[in-house]
């Protein structure tokens, strides 16, 4: 380089600018103030070679001073692009070519000798001579690779969720304006699926957010690996995800997709030592069919996720308008309930419980009802179904036992004690901090004894989180709190759950009660019941009681407790104390108040109402068809199931008795008269057959009358044996 031009003095590092070398302590200035700059300072020759270099450029291009002096610029400080590593020119280079200034307006990757890469902004002047000649150039370089990753970091966070790594709702929203604009591009179907789980919110409550977090990350992998890489899985919020579907060319085309997502959601998790499990509600709306825009078509899937938790929830379910007016009532519902529940609407109605083989009252069970200013006394039916799955559920859970409680101090005041049962939502069971409120309700209740409480769930809960709902009888026996399985037999629950459930009692549903005098599968089941009961030495109830023929039945089974309209209706609760006071049990009861029937004299009690219900099925086909009976079952006294017991099961246990033998004549009878009646009937002479009939149900309460003193003899004789 000649000492002459005005460039950088490649011994002292120095700018000369007079045509004479400067002076050394210029010179030494010069090289301090270069190792000072935090920025890479490179300087060439005309030529590209370079002449100068401070410390913070050989940091970065990994060339010390002595390497570098002297060596084409594009050897030292290699630059490729950022997005695609193809070479990029050196801003030196042009600086000099073109005489002028210039700087890279977006960022470059500087590949350092030993492979490092650093992301930089670099810039390049040219130095010139007294003529304005380019006799070299000036590059300076940042390195800006924190800065860059920082805001990398920054822009993928505002879009994705920190927990799952998932989009977030703001990149969501862009990825469905994309993709709804694709689907009309391409004529294609878009499916905007909106998913909840179901069951996680107890789990985040038992275990915490740490193992709810796990299940949350655990699902997302799930949601991820089951759909395609042109799909978008979201989590926008809590337990709510969000999928986009695309490609499809039928709304039936997602149905399979749907159906591996609930599955694939419903499989256990296991997290540590425990096995979680959760379900998904799934809310679709389909594009363009559903031509909204994005936040309406998000509002669509969200009310259709909503419907299809509220109508049972681990299923899917599309939009439609219909739904949309459905919701909207229902929301209006809720509110409406939540204000009552604020403005005191609610009052708890009590149904007794009666001893019917000691003629006692032993208690009575809390009903709420809503006590509507237009609408009067709404029973708990009407509205309890708009309030399942929610917050509302668990609030009024919290009024009533509160009631209860205040109700029984106040009774006990009076010097009337009761115990009182309470049912109990699932949903609130499910809760982490239950049993703490329920023991600072009875502590707020001191001159209560808690065993006075019983709390019902019902059996298709319990055995739906057996774990749980076990630790939850604990914690409540430890209160001194007891505990009952309510509308036992439609759960199907088996002995192994029920082993493992330590419940003080099970409460047979009304459905089996109501029917069992007629239909002898529900009087089978009840038998059934009621023996598991005693096996598991819990006490039975049996609710829906109508009729002293079904009170006295049960007590012949072995159920003692009862209540029912047969007994009393709900009432308030100032009207309890008086009706305890003044009631008088049924004379009938004391009649088979001192037996015990034993379990092989069952058939009999069958083919009673067998009987019964063979007789009136035959007096209503006067004016329509037979229906499940045929012609053989009339006209052959062999046939029917009650002649079919007498001949085999009835003459094998109870032959030698004269009871028995005198109820031949009487079937005999029956099934004559009616034969005629079916005679008469098939010649359209429905008035002759019709006045049989009233001989056919004499014939009836004859034949009853007969089992009857059957039946004494039967335990008269089993008291002899004993």
């Amino acid at each position: 380089m000649a000492s002459h031009d005005p460039t950088w003095s490649s011994a002292a590092g120095s700018p000369t600018g007079n045509g004479h070398d400067n002076p050394p302590a210029e010179n030494e200035m010069a090289r301090v103030i270069l190792a000072s700059i935090s920025e890479a300072v490179i300087a060439t020759d005309a030529a590209g070679c370079i002449s100068t270099i401070n410390a913070e450029a050989e940091h970065l291009t990994g060339w010390s001073r002595q390497q570098a002096i002297g060596l084409p610029l594009g050897d030292v400080f290699r630059l490729v692009d950022l997005d695609n590593r193809g070479p990029i020119e050196c801003p030196a280079t042009v600086a000099i070519r073109e005489n002028r200034a210039f700087r890279f307006e977006t960022d470059a990757l500087l590949v350092a000798r030993d492979g490092r890469e650093f992301i930089v902004e670099a810039s390049a002047a040219p130095i010139r001579g007294e003529a304005a000649e380019p006799l070299g150039a000036v590059l300076i370089c940042r390195d800006v690779s924190d800065n860059r990753h920082l805001q990398r970091c920054i822009a993928w966070q505002a879009g994705h969720d920190a927990l799952t790594h998932l989009p977030n709702r703001n990149l969501l929203t862009d990825r469905l304006r994309q993709a709804m604009a694709q689907a009309q591009r391409q004529r294609t179907l878009l499916a905007v699926c909106y998913l909840d789980l179901d069951g996680f919110k107890p789990i985040n409550d038992r275990y915490g957010h740490e193992i709810g977090d796990r299940v949350l990350v655990s699902v997302a992998e799930r949601l991820t690996a089951l759909i395609r890489g042109s799909d978008t899985v979201a989590r926008i919020g809590g337990d709510e995800f969000v999928l986009l579907l695309t490609g499809a060319e039928a709304p039936t085309d997602f149905h399979p997709v749907l159906e591996r997502l609930l599955a694939e959601v419903a499989a256990p998790y296991h997290v540590d030592s425990r096995q979680l499990t959760v379900t998904a509600s799934i809310g679709v709306a389909i594009c363009p069919l559903d031509d909204s825009d994005p936040d309406t078509i998000l509002r669509h899937a969200d009310q259709a996720m909503y419907y299809a938790k509220q109508t049972g929830r681990n299923r899917y379910q599309l939009f439609d308008s219909e739904y949309d007016r459905k919701l909207g009532r229902h929301r209006e519902e809720i509110v409406r309930i939540r204000q009552a529940l604020k403005e005191q609407e609610f009052r708890l109605y009590f149904q007794p419980k009666v001893n019917i083989r000691t003629g006692k009252v032993i208690g009575a069970e809390a009903l709420i009802r809503w006590l509507h200013p237009e609408r009067g006394l709404v029973p708990l039916g009407e509205f309890l179904p708009v309030i399942a799955n929610t917050d509302v559920t668990e609030s009024l859970d919290t009024w009533v036992i509160n009631e209860v409680l205040r109700q029984m101090s106040a009774w006990s005041a009076q010097g009337f004690t009761l115990p009182i049962s309470v049912n109990i939502s699932p949903d609130n069971l499910q809760r982490a901090e239950f049993v703490d409120q329920l023991a600072a309700s009875l502590a707020a209740h001191a001159d209560v004894a808690p065993s006075l409480l019983e709390l019902e769930v019902i059996e298709s809960a319990a055995i739906d989180d057996l774990g749980h709902i076990r630790h939850v009888i604990e914690a409540c026996h430890r209160l001194g709190v007891t505990f009952s399985l309510d509308d036992f037999g439609t759960g199907y629950s088996c002995l192994a759950n029920l082993r493992r459930l330590p419940v003080d009692g099970l409460k047979i549903d009304q459905s089996f009660i109501r029917d069992m005098l007629d239909d002898s599968n529900d009087l089978a089941i009840v038998e059934g019941v009621i023996g598991l009961a005693q096996v598991f030495q819990s006490h039975v109830i049996a609710e829906g009681v109508e009729t002293t023929e079904h009170a006295i039945m049960l007590m012949r089974l072995g159920c003692d407790i009862v209540q029912g309209f047969g007994i009393a209706r709900p009432m308030p609760a100032e009207e309890l104390p008086d009706w305890v006071r003044q009631f008088k049990p049924d004379p009938k009861w004391s009649l088979w108040a001192d037996t015990h029937w034993e379990l092989t004299d069952f058939p009999l009690l069958v083919a009673q109402y067998d009987h019964i219900r063979w007789v009136k099925q035959l007096v209503m086909a006067i004016d329509q068809p037979l229906g499940r009976l045929d012609e053989n079952e009339i006209t052959d006294r062999h046939a029917c199931r009650f002649g079919h017991w007498y001949d085999h099961h009835g003459r094998l246990h109870y032959g030698d008795l004269p009871e028995f033998t005198d109820i031949d004549t009487t079937h005999n009878r029956i099934h004559e008269v009616g034969t005629r009646m079916l005679r008469l009937h098939g010649k359209g002479q429905t008035e002759a057959a019709r006045l049989l009939s009233a001989e056919l149900l004499r014939l009836k309460d004859q034949i009853l009358e007969q089992l009857h003193q059957l039946q004494s003899a039967v335990t008269r004789r089993h008291v002899d044996q004993r």
